[in-house]
């Protein structure tokens, strides 16, 4: 499965998501609903993809989805939170 944002490429004519959780959330949702296995899923994400990957994981966790192998980080500083807020260093 590969994802495009709303608001690029294709999809250009879509509004931009209104936060990267809600971009996650939707994307987990795909997942779920396609039915994919969980259990031999792997994400992989470049510079923001990165972020949403960890995003997807921490939604799939909360559904008690977790994939195999979490995620993978390519081209992104470190992130932190805080107070909720997903910060890039």
């Amino acid at each position: 499965m590969a994802v495009q944002y709303p608001g690029r490429e294709v999809r250009f004519n879509e509004p931009f998501a209104d936060c990267h959780r809600a971009l996650a959330c939707d994307i987990a949702g795909l997942i779920v609903e396609q039915r994919y296995d969980h259990s031999r899923l792997v994400l992989f994400g470049h510079s923001f993809g990165a972020a949403i990957a960890f995003e997807v994981v921490r939604e799939l966790e909360r559904l008690r989805l977790p994939p195999r192998l979490s995620w993978f980080q390519v081209g992104l500083h470190p992130m932190f939170e805080v107070n909720g807020q997903l910060w890039l260093t």
